[in-house]
């Protein structure tokens, strides 16, 4: 019973798709706004908070810098 792959985990592994990091967890995004830095909503690259694009994409700031 110990080496055999067990049902329920099969069923995990299928569900998860073979992706560890799906979700961001929130302390990942507490340890990013300590440190001034926010994480790309389209690259999901980190970058500095204060500027308006990410500079891998160029996808605009919209937690900083709302569109009016």
């Amino acid at each position: 019973m110990g080496w055999k792959e067990k049902e329920y985990r099969k069923t995990q592994k299928a569900h998860r798709g073979g992706k560890e990091t799906d979700s961001i967890s929130p302390f990942d995004e507490e340890m990013l706004r300590i440190q001034g830095l926010i994480r790309c909503k389209e690259c999901d690259m980190p970058y500095p908070y204060v500027q308006r694009n990410c500079p891998h994409c160029n996808a605009p700031n919209t937690d900083k810098y709302p569109l009016r």
